[in-house]
Protein backbone atom coordinates (compact mmCIF):
# COMPACT_ATOMS: atom_id res chain seq x y z
CA UNK A 1 0.00 0.00 0.00
CA UNK A 2 2.72 2.50 1.01
CA UNK A 3 4.83 1.68 -2.04
CA UNK A 4 1.84 2.25 -4.28
CA UNK A 5 1.19 5.63 -2.64
CA UNK A 6 4.79 6.67 -3.25
CA UNK A 7 4.67 5.57 -6.88
CA UNK A 8 1.44 7.36 -7.62
CA UNK A 9 2.67 10.41 -5.72
CA UNK A 10 5.63 10.66 -8.08
CA UNK A 11 3.37 10.11 -11.09
CA UNK A 12 1.09 12.91 -9.95
CA UNK A 13 4.02 15.29 -9.47
CA UNK A 14 5.29 14.54 -12.97
CA UNK A 15 1.80 14.94 -14.43
CA UNK A 16 1.28 18.30 -12.75
CA UNK A 17 4.75 19.50 -13.77
CA UNK A 18 4.05 18.50 -17.36
CA UNK A 19 0.59 20.00 -17.53
CA UNK A 20 1.69 23.24 -15.87
CA UNK A 21 3.95 23.92 -18.86
CA UNK A 22 1.22 23.44 -21.45
CA UNK A 23 -0.97 26.30 -22.65
CA UNK A 24 -4.32 24.56 -22.39
CA UNK A 25 -7.36 26.00 -24.17
CA UNK A 26 -10.07 27.53 -22.01
CA UNK A 27 -12.38 24.53 -22.35
CA UNK A 28 -9.65 22.29 -20.90
CA UNK A 29 -9.07 24.39 -17.77
CA UNK A 30 -11.00 21.94 -15.58
CA UNK A 31 -8.99 18.92 -16.70
CA UNK A 32 -6.87 17.34 -13.96
CA UNK A 33 -5.11 14.35 -15.51
CA UNK A 34 -2.72 11.63 -14.39
CA UNK A 35 -1.02 8.70 -16.08
CA UNK A 36 -1.42 5.09 -14.99
CA UNK A 37 1.55 3.07 -16.24
CA UNK A 38 1.14 -0.48 -17.48
CA UNK A 39 2.65 -2.00 -14.31
CA UNK A 40 -0.53 -0.87 -12.53
CA UNK A 41 -2.83 -2.19 -15.25
CA UNK A 42 -2.17 -5.84 -14.46
CA UNK A 43 -4.84 -6.69 -11.87
CA UNK A 44 -8.05 -5.31 -10.35
CA UNK A 45 -6.35 -4.45 -7.05
CA UNK A 46 -3.79 -2.12 -8.66
CA UNK A 47 -6.38 -0.46 -10.88
CA UNK A 48 -8.67 0.10 -7.88
CA UNK A 49 -5.79 1.77 -6.02
CA UNK A 50 -5.11 4.03 -9.00
CA UNK A 51 -8.74 5.08 -9.29
CA UNK A 52 -9.05 5.69 -5.55
CA UNK A 53 -5.89 7.78 -5.61
CA UNK A 54 -7.17 9.77 -8.58
CA UNK A 55 -10.51 10.45 -6.91
CA UNK A 56 -8.95 11.41 -3.57
CA UNK A 57 -6.70 13.92 -5.34
CA UNK A 58 -9.37 15.38 -7.62
CA UNK A 59 -8.13 13.93 -10.89
CA UNK A 60 -10.94 13.63 -13.43
CA UNK A 61 -9.02 12.19 -16.39
CA UNK A 62 -6.73 9.16 -16.54
CA UNK A 63 -4.31 8.18 -19.29
CA UNK A 64 -4.21 4.39 -18.91
CA UNK A 65 -1.28 2.71 -20.65
CA UNK A 66 -2.74 -0.07 -22.76
CA UNK A 67 0.09 -0.62 -25.26
CA UNK A 68 3.57 -0.51 -23.80
CA UNK A 69 6.21 -2.59 -25.59
CA UNK A 70 4.27 -3.95 -28.54
CA UNK A 71 1.82 -5.71 -26.20
CA UNK A 72 -1.80 -5.21 -25.21
CA UNK A 73 -3.40 -4.56 -21.83
CA UNK A 74 -6.79 -5.28 -23.35
CA UNK A 75 -8.29 -8.04 -25.48
CA UNK A 76 -6.99 -7.73 -29.01
CA UNK A 77 -7.07 -9.84 -32.14
CA UNK A 78 -4.08 -7.88 -33.46
CA UNK A 79 -1.69 -7.09 -30.62
CA UNK A 80 0.12 -9.69 -28.53
CA UNK A 81 -1.28 -9.91 -24.99
CA UNK A 82 1.03 -8.66 -22.25
CA UNK A 83 2.75 -11.51 -20.44
CA UNK A 84 2.33 -9.80 -17.06
CA UNK A 85 -1.48 -9.73 -17.27
CA UNK A 86 -2.69 -12.91 -15.64
CA UNK A 87 -5.55 -15.24 -16.62
CA UNK A 88 -8.34 -13.81 -18.76
CA UNK A 89 -8.38 -10.39 -17.11
CA UNK A 90 -9.13 -7.40 -19.37
CA UNK A 91 -7.48 -4.33 -17.77
CA UNK A 92 -8.95 -1.72 -20.10
CA UNK A 93 -12.49 -3.03 -19.77
CA UNK A 94 -12.12 -3.12 -15.99
CA UNK A 95 -10.79 0.42 -15.61
CA UNK A 96 -13.49 1.77 -17.93
CA UNK A 97 -16.25 0.14 -15.89
CA UNK A 98 -14.82 1.04 -12.49
CA UNK A 99 -14.02 4.64 -13.46
CA UNK A 100 -17.73 5.39 -13.74
CA UNK A 101 -18.04 5.10 -9.95
CA UNK A 102 -15.70 8.08 -9.62
CA UNK A 103 -16.87 10.05 -12.68
CA UNK A 104 -13.37 9.77 -14.16
CA UNK A 105 -12.77 9.75 -17.90
CA UNK A 106 -10.30 7.21 -19.29
CA UNK A 107 -8.03 7.78 -22.27
CA UNK A 108 -6.12 4.92 -23.90
CA UNK A 109 -2.37 5.64 -23.70
CA UNK A 110 -0.51 3.99 -26.57
CA UNK A 111 3.20 3.75 -27.29
CA UNK A 112 2.96 4.05 -31.05
CA UNK A 113 6.34 3.28 -32.65
CA UNK A 114 8.21 2.12 -29.54
CA UNK A 115 8.26 -1.68 -29.67
CA UNK A 116 10.75 -3.26 -27.29
CA UNK A 117 13.43 -2.23 -24.77
CA UNK A 118 14.67 -5.39 -23.02
CA UNK A 119 17.87 -7.26 -23.92
CA UNK A 120 15.94 -10.51 -24.37
CA UNK A 121 13.28 -11.74 -26.75
CA UNK A 122 9.60 -11.33 -25.80
CA UNK A 123 8.06 -14.47 -24.32
CA UNK A 124 5.02 -14.26 -26.61
CA UNK A 125 5.35 -16.16 -29.89
CA UNK A 126 3.08 -13.68 -31.66
CA UNK A 127 4.96 -10.55 -30.59
CA UNK A 128 5.84 -8.61 -33.74
CA UNK A 129 9.49 -8.30 -32.74
CA UNK A 130 9.53 -12.03 -33.51
CA UNK A 131 7.07 -12.16 -36.38
CA UNK A 132 7.81 -8.95 -38.30
CA UNK A 133 11.38 -7.88 -37.64
CA UNK A 134 11.43 -6.46 -41.18
CA UNK A 135 9.22 -3.66 -39.84
CA UNK A 136 11.92 -2.35 -37.50
CA UNK A 137 13.54 0.99 -38.10
CA UNK A 138 17.29 1.20 -38.61
CA UNK A 139 20.15 3.55 -39.35
CA UNK A 140 22.23 0.89 -41.12
CA UNK A 141 20.52 0.72 -44.55
CA UNK A 142 19.66 -2.93 -43.92
CA UNK A 143 17.11 -4.98 -42.00
CA UNK A 144 17.72 -5.39 -38.28
CA UNK A 145 19.14 -8.71 -37.13
CA UNK A 146 17.22 -8.88 -33.85
CA UNK A 147 18.95 -11.93 -32.38
CA UNK A 148 22.38 -10.52 -33.16
CA UNK A 149 21.48 -7.16 -31.65
CA UNK A 150 20.12 -8.74 -28.47
CA UNK A 151 23.19 -10.97 -28.21
CA UNK A 152 25.46 -7.94 -28.49
CA UNK A 153 23.46 -6.08 -25.87
CA UNK A 154 23.68 -9.03 -23.46
CA UNK A 155 27.36 -9.66 -24.08
CA UNK A 156 28.64 -6.11 -23.92
CA UNK A 157 25.94 -4.55 -21.75
CA UNK A 158 25.72 -1.80 -24.38
CA UNK A 159 22.13 -0.60 -24.78
CA UNK A 160 20.57 -0.12 -28.20
CA UNK A 161 19.48 3.43 -27.41
CA UNK A 162 15.90 3.18 -26.19
CA UNK A 163 15.47 -0.22 -27.80
CA UNK A 164 13.62 -1.23 -30.96
CA UNK A 165 11.23 1.03 -32.85
CA UNK A 166 8.83 0.32 -35.69
CA UNK A 167 9.68 2.14 -38.93
CA UNK A 168 7.28 5.03 -39.64
CA UNK A 169 8.35 4.85 -43.29
CA UNK A 170 7.26 1.23 -43.81
CA UNK A 171 3.80 1.07 -45.46
CA UNK A 172 2.79 -2.08 -43.58
CA UNK A 173 3.64 -0.48 -40.24
CA UNK A 174 1.18 2.32 -40.93
CA UNK A 175 -1.55 -0.18 -41.83
CA UNK A 176 -0.81 -2.23 -38.71
CA UNK A 177 -1.00 0.76 -36.38
CA UNK A 178 -4.19 2.06 -37.97
CA UNK A 179 -5.76 -1.37 -37.48
CA UNK A 180 -4.74 -1.33 -33.81
CA UNK A 181 -6.35 2.05 -33.24
CA UNK A 182 -9.49 1.13 -35.17
CA UNK A 183 -9.92 -2.08 -33.19
CA UNK A 184 -9.36 -0.26 -29.91
CA UNK A 185 -11.94 2.48 -30.43
CA UNK A 186 -14.51 0.05 -31.82
CA UNK A 187 -14.22 -2.39 -28.94
CA UNK A 188 -13.87 0.05 -26.04
CA UNK A 189 -15.72 3.29 -25.20
CA UNK A 190 -12.57 5.24 -24.37
CA UNK A 191 -12.82 8.99 -23.85
CA UNK A 192 -9.73 9.72 -25.89
CA UNK A 193 -6.41 8.47 -27.25
CA UNK A 194 -3.02 9.48 -25.89
CA UNK A 195 -0.22 8.87 -28.42
CA UNK A 196 3.25 8.44 -26.91
CA UNK A 197 6.51 7.78 -28.78
CA UNK A 198 4.95 9.12 -31.96
CA UNK A 199 8.43 9.72 -33.33
CA UNK A 200 11.57 8.12 -34.72
CA UNK A 201 14.15 6.44 -32.49
CA UNK A 202 16.39 9.45 -33.13
CA UNK A 203 17.50 11.69 -36.00
CA UNK A 204 19.77 9.01 -37.49
CA UNK A 205 16.94 6.54 -38.07
CA UNK A 206 14.49 6.15 -40.93
CA UNK A 207 16.49 3.85 -43.23
CA UNK A 208 14.29 0.77 -43.17
CA UNK A 209 14.92 -0.83 -46.61
CA UNK A 210 11.23 -0.98 -47.53
CA UNK A 211 10.80 2.62 -46.46
CA UNK A 212 13.78 3.59 -48.62
CA UNK A 213 12.00 2.12 -51.65
CA UNK A 214 9.07 4.40 -50.89
CA UNK A 215 11.43 7.37 -50.58
CA UNK A 216 13.02 6.62 -53.95
CA UNK A 217 9.58 6.29 -55.56
CA UNK A 218 8.46 9.65 -54.17
CA UNK A 219 11.72 11.45 -55.07
CA UNK A 220 12.66 9.85 -58.36
CA UNK A 221 15.26 12.48 -59.21
CA UNK A 222 17.40 11.36 -56.27
CA UNK A 223 20.61 9.54 -57.14
CA UNK A 224 19.86 6.10 -55.71
CA UNK A 225 23.50 5.52 -54.76
CA UNK A 226 23.96 8.55 -52.52
CA UNK A 227 22.97 7.06 -49.18
CA UNK A 228 25.85 8.84 -47.43
CA UNK A 229 24.41 12.26 -48.22
CA UNK A 230 20.69 11.51 -47.94
CA UNK A 231 20.55 12.93 -44.41
CA UNK A 232 21.68 16.32 -45.70
CA UNK A 233 18.91 16.62 -48.29
CA UNK A 234 15.82 18.69 -47.43
CA UNK A 235 13.71 16.07 -49.20
CA UNK A 236 14.83 13.45 -46.66
CA UNK A 237 13.67 15.52 -43.71
CA UNK A 238 10.40 16.27 -45.47
CA UNK A 239 9.87 12.58 -46.18
CA UNK A 240 10.45 11.52 -42.57
CA UNK A 241 8.19 14.21 -41.15
CA UNK A 242 5.45 13.62 -43.68
CA UNK A 243 5.19 9.92 -42.85
CA UNK A 244 4.23 10.66 -39.26
CA UNK A 245 2.09 13.68 -40.15
CA UNK A 246 0.08 11.68 -42.68
CA UNK A 247 -0.36 8.85 -40.21
CA UNK A 248 -1.83 11.24 -37.64
CA UNK A 249 -4.11 12.78 -40.27
CA UNK A 250 -5.53 9.37 -41.10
Amino acid sequence: MDSIKVTFGRAVFIALLFLSNIQLPVFASDIQAMWVVRDYMTCPEYIDKALEFAAENNFNHIFAQVRGRGDAYYKSDIVSRSDIVKSDFDPLDYILRQSKRFNIKVHAWINVYYLWSASRMPTQDDHILKTHSQWLDTKEFQYVNVKKMLSTMNRSRVPNGEGFFLAPTHPDVEKYLLNIITELVRKYPVDGLHFDYIRYHDFEYGFNPEGMKVFKDEYQSLDQTTYSVIREKPSWGDFRRNKITRFIEK
